[in-house]
């Protein structure tokens, strides 16, 4: 366990995960090889122009958010380096530049708002998609039944609204598609 030490010359335990920003490694194994390793303003473009394809190439906002709060930890991190008095003025400047680097990138990475659907829509679009897959499955399960029972003109139209259901179902899809390209 870390200790921290008091004015009075005391020390208490920080927690192992409580020890500011430097003490913990970065969040995201994915990017920190790529900005952990930057002490200069010049490596810092190059990473910046990196992180912003590798925003631009991921399709899901997740992803998207992922390699903007990378970026955005490793500029916080900058900013408070350049405050730190135990390096030099030089490193100082070259840290602020880094954070400043860093913060215009993550500034030119704009997510899209995500999408908002209140209780009782999420609960219709859920109980709708729950009865179609629902309602296929049902008209096969009456088709049998009527099978089995002997009435074989009420076996065919059940496997006729099946049929039909199935196909609702592949035209919803190909809608969904077409709504998201």
């Amino acid at each position: 366990m870390a200790y921290r030490s008091r004015n009075d010359g005391s020390h208490y335990p920080i927690h192992p995960r409580r020890r500011g920003l430097y003490g913990n490694k970065p969040r995201s194994k994915t990017y920190s090889e790529t900005l952990s390793e930057i002490h200069e303003p010049e490596d810092a473009r190059e990473a910046a122009e990196k992180m912003e394809e590798e925003f631009k190439q991921h399709e899901t906002r997740e992803g998207k958010v992922h390699v903007k709060k990378a970026l955005v930890e490793r500029a916080n991190r900058a900013k408070v380096a350049s405050h730190n008095k135990r390096l030099t003025p030089e490193e100082r400047q070259k840290e602020k530049k880094i954070a400043e680097i860093f913060y215009r990138a993550e500034k030119k990475m704009v997510l899209a708002d995500p999408p908002r659907i209140s209780r009782r829509e999420k609960h219709t679009e859920r109980s709708a998609v729950h009865e179609e897959a629902e309602g296929h499955e049902k008209y096969l399960r009456m088709e049998e039944t009527a099978k089995e029972e002997g009435r074989p003109e009420a076996a065919e139209i059940y496997h006729e609204h099946a049929l039909d259901e199935e196909r609702h179902e592949k035209e919803d899809r190909e809608a969904e598609k077409i709504k998201a390209a």
